[in-house]
């Protein structure tokens, strides 16, 4: 995160106007100096003291308590911007990553990372429709808190901080050298070995400050934040030379004809086109439907979209995660409540949950061999009906393949520990009942995650049984 800050405020010395919107969630109390006056802004304050940098913090608590009291309602007073978006003129990249060390780190440097999926499009019309998705939210001004220079100046100095970590990012990420498995090995493994590397790490970086017009010396407690970082970087030593012969041009699939998706939060209300877009994905499959997202809570809609598309004979598979690979509680009791139910209300339904220590993060769909969608947007309430999202559509056979040749990877890979959950049924495919008239499960996740963890969610689940009778939930009751 500093790393890319820092290369905001390269671009933005450099004259290129920036403009950046976080969302007030990530640091709702302002305890990383992101967010709230008095607890200091200074790092998004050294991009706005550029004079060439815009920076709005979306919907902060009093905002919030505003919108939701007196305005839209209580999905209102809840809603975030959920979008992941970078744009330039002609280039975009948008999906379901943050910017952070979860989202970016190799798993061989850390097993418990987020398996997440992008895309990046190129041509100016796409990346004017994705710019005029964003510019939607970002120019609502009552939405946001509005990050304006210190009146003074900023009494501690970041620039060096955050220019620093762009110049050690980059030399990380582009250095020639490479890495052998011993000297990752011991980048892993030992403290020392750690120390050492980011020590070199440091120094290179701040013999580059220069490139990057800093003319003043890095004071110590410059010296101690960038060591940190230093450290940081050398533990994963999978990103060294990562980018060093990238071609952005790739893989690239040519002359497709694309589509921007976007929905505003329900602070603004005006604009869905991404539950309407998917449902109609569903409405329009022939064959068979790829469905792959974290967290997965059905609205009716939704469910009748894909009830009606079994029927005619399409092939439906759903692949999410489990309670062991989950990182929402909460989504995953209401995920636990609903699956066997799925199963037993939608024909040619199959549900797929990873298992292991990597959390599925990609809110990807595809319909047929022909349609395919990459997005923000979570199959869950507060996706369809409080927080904004974006994505794109994209008629192309090439990019739906990708995405189903990346799920295959999924169903292959030992670390994910894809596992099928199933049903009881006679012998015509009929769900069998039990005395309740709930589906019989015959594996889901009581049969893989420990006792101590499944007593947790059997308790938040008789949470949701109750929560469901809110007027909130109304689009999810069944």
């Amino acid at each position: 995160g500093m790393a890319f800050l820092g290369s905001l405020l390269k671009t933005a010395r450099a004259g290129d106007p920036v403009r950046l919107m976080t969302d007030a969630s990530g640091d709702a109390f302002g305890l990383k100096g992101f967010t709230q006056t008095w607890r200091g802004q200074d790092y998004l304050q050294e991009l706005v003291g550029t004079g060439n940098a815009q920076v709005r913090v979306y919907h902060p608590i009093h905002k919030k308590i505003l919108k939701g009291s007196f305005s839209r309602g209580p999905m209102s007073s809840i809603s975030a911007n959920h979008d992941k978006l970078i744009v330039s003129k002609d280039l975009a990249m948008t999906g379901g990553r943050n910017v952070s060390k979860d989202y970016f780190v190799d798993p061989k440097d850390r097993a418990d990372v987020y398996r997440d999926c992008d895309a990046v499009v190129q041509g100016e019309q796409i990346a004017n429709a994705l710019r005029a998705g964003f510019e939607h939210e970002f120019d609502d001004v009552q939405l946001h808190y509005q990050v304006v220079p210190d009146m003074f100046g900023n009494w501690v100095k970041r620039d060096i901080e955050l220019l620093g970590a762009h110049l050690m990012m980059d030399t990380w990420l582009n250095d020639a050298k490479p890495l052998s498995e011993a000297e990752k090995t011991a980048l892993r493994t030992s403290p020392e070995a750690r120390e050492r590397q980011a020590a070199e790490l440091l120094e290179r970086a701040l013999a580059r400050l220069g490139e990057v017009g800093v003319d003043r010396a890095p004071s110590k407690s410059d010296r101690s934040s960038l060591m940190k970082h230093a450290l940081e970087l050398a533990g994963y030593p999978e990103l060294h030379g990562a980018y060093r012969g990238y071609d952005i041009q790739q893989g690239m699939h040519h002359d497709v004809e694309l589509k921007a998706l976007d929905r505003t939060s329900a602070a603004v209300g005006e604009v869905d086109d991404i539950g309407k877009s998917l449902i109609q994905l569903a409405t329009s499959a022939k064959e068979r439907i790829l469905l792959q997202n974290p967290y997965v809570v059905l609205t009716n809609d939704a469910i009748a979209a894909l009830k009606a598309a079994g029927e005619r004979g399409v092939k439906i598979e759903l692949v999410t995660n489990s309670p062991a690979s989950s990182d929402s509680a909460l989504t995953q009791a209401f995920f636990l409540e609903d699956w066997p139910k799925l199963l037993a209300t939608i024909p040619n339904l199959r549900i797929f949950t990873f298992t292991g220590q990597q959390k599925l993060h990609a809110k990807v769909a595809a319909a047929d061999d022909e349609i395919a969608a990459v997005t923000s947007f979570n199959l869950d309430l507060l996706s369809a009906k409080s927080n904004g999202e974006i994505g794109v559509a994209a008629y192309s056979r090439g990019l739906t393949k990708d995405l189903r040749d990346a799920v295959a990877r999924d169903f292959a890979d030992p670390a994910q520990k894809v596992v099928e959950y199933t049903i009881q049924r006679d012998a015509a495919g009929k769900p069998v009942l039990d005395d309740k008239g709930d589906p019989i499960v015959t594996f889901g996740a009581e049969h893989h995650v420990s006792p101590k963890l499944w007593n947790k969610y059997k308790a938040l689940r008789w949470i949701v049984r109750h929560a469901r009778q809110l007027p909130a939930f109304e689009p999810i009751a069944r």
